[in-house]
């Protein structure tokens, strides 16, 4: 059997594009779930064998959006502003998004965030855990949203394809101990042809 088959692989067309797209964001599945409350990890050893141990604060609760008055300690204003600037980080070279206003109150609602039972009437706490929801979200509808329109423009190809200038992985580091591996892979690594 010959070592380096030709196998297909799905690649993007040439003339697709992810920079001339745009999307207008929506409050779809899945949605967020932030827990921002204190967490202890412990790390226990009988000297064989190790456990790690994770507990969270049992005086959490989950901040409803869904109540006026959760909604009215939090910043709207601020919270569309902070959204639209981090939108404009990531996307400042395409492609684009359009964010309506209301769409944040759809999205909040929809998601979770757990904060400390004391802290859920603190509205600092409830913007900077609204933030990190609506940040997140709007990560995983833009990567969605590539993958998608991506999917939609791949062809066919060949690994041999141009493969090492599309390469995932353009070097690495490989760390080996002395003895016949490391012999084999420097022999390998002098002959050049092959790699």
């Amino acid at each position: 059997m010959d070592p380096w088959p030709k196998l297909p692989i799905p690649v993007p067309d040439d003339t697709f594009d992810v920079r001339d797209r745009t999307w207008t964001l929506k409050a779809t599945r899945p949605f967020v779930s932030i827990d921002l409350t204190p967490r202890v990890t412990t790390l226990t050893s009988d000297g064989y064998a190790a456990a790690i141990q994770e507990s969270s604060a049992e005086y959490r609760s989950p901040a409803d959006f869904k109540k006026s008055e959760t909604l009215n300690l939090l910043d709207v204003d601020s919270l569309y502003a902070d959204l639209v600037e981090y939108k404009n980080l990531r996307t400042s070279e395409g492609p684009g998004v359009f964010i309506p206003r209301p769409v944040l109150k759809e999205i909040l609602e929809s998601s979770t965030l757990y904060i400390k039972e004391d802290d859920a009437q603190i509205p600092q706490q409830l913007n900077h855990g609204a933030r990190q929801i609506l940040r997140t979200y709007f990560e995983r509808y833009l990567n969605r949203k590539i993958r998608e329109e991506e999917s939609k423009y791949t062809r066919p190809g060949r690994l041999e394809d141009n493969w090492k200038d599309k390469a995932v992985t353009h070097g690495y580091r490989l760390i080996v101990k002395p003895g016949a591996f490391l012999d084999k892979i420097e022999a390998l690594l002098l002959r050049g042809d092959e790699v």
